[in-house]
């Protein structure tokens, strides 16, 4: 009989005498329907290459290559990383490089028009997306896309919209498109996490002057609780009165905060200064 994903991936832990460390989020996706809904997501096509990190075991490694990418795999655990080499020894299209995905993400050599799939360590997700998509990354080092597994809440940052609007969906949303795949209860990793996860993918476009209008989100969003106009005048981007006249050119009002404003919105304002 056919053993499940969660099975074999719990065979394979104790065959190599490995406990999971919840401290480092070891959270393994070990549901086959999610895990085929990512890679489907993913629209990978033969020789494509892709940046997976956190990938663990390799179960969703495993079915990255299948589709006949080339996959370059970043591990922190020096266990899992045994691990991964003994499974996929002989296989050209593997690379594993074995550190902290947030000092060797920047450091990596990546081919041209490269994705990036992968159930991101949670404790690390939004420094690990500044590093992936930030404005320090060069334009020809940003991904083709970014298809993740994060946490819910996370993922409804990334995606949202005014009033809610946050400094990681700018980054994002700045970034390219974005869409929900699906979201993914406890049940489907191994151990459970406590909160309720989410995939989702986000594609290149990225929006002319991005790197000159997060520098201005940054400051925007420094005070949540402070008006938009003085966040910006005390980071030092103009006056008072001239961001306030900034405001007022961008059909704003003057006492609006830094959520309340659409892409659309936060591109005007950078224009107006």
């Amino acid at each position: 009989m056919n053993r499940s994903v969660r099975e074999e991936t719990a065979a394979l832990l104790a065959a190599h005498g490995l406990p999971l460390s919840k401290l480092r989020g070891q959270h393994l996706l070990v549901d086959a329907a999610h895990l085929a809904r990512i890679v489907a997501a993913a629209r990978l096509g033969r020789a494509d290459a892709v940046l997976e990190i956190g990938p663990g075991t390799g179960v969703l490694t495993e079915r990255l290559l299948a589709t006949g990418a080339r996959v370059t795999a970043v591990e922190l655990d020096q266990r899992m990383a045994h691990l991964l080499a003994a499974r996929f020894s002989g296989e050209p299209r593997f690379t594993l490089v074995v550190g902290d995905a947030l000092r060797e993400v920047p450091r990596l050599s990546l081919p041209a028009g490269y994705a990036v799939v992968a159930n991101l360590p949670y404790q690390i997700t939004t420094p690990l997306l500044w590093e992936l998509v930030g404005p320090d990354r060069p334009a020809a080092a940003l991904p083709t896309a970014v298809t993740v597994l994060v946490q819910k809440e996370v993922a409804d940052r990334m995606l949202a919209r005014p009033p809610r609007l946050n400094l990681l969906a700018l980054l994002m949303q700045t970034y390219g498109a974005g869409e929900r795949i699906a979201v993914v209860p406890p049940g489907a990793f191994l151990p459970p996490p406590k909160v309720t996860s989410a995939s989702v993918r986000f594609v290149a476009a990225p929006v002319k002057g991005r790197d000159r209008l997060l520098s201005l989100a940054r400051a925007g969003f420094s005070a949540p609780r402070r008006l938009l106009a003085g966040n910006l005048a005390a980071a030092g981007i103009a006056d008072r009165a001239a961001v306030e006249a900034a405001l007022t050119a961008a059909g704003l009002p003057e006492d609006v905060r830094a959520e309340r404003l659409s892409l659309t919105d936060w591109q005007r304002v950078a224009a107006a200064l």
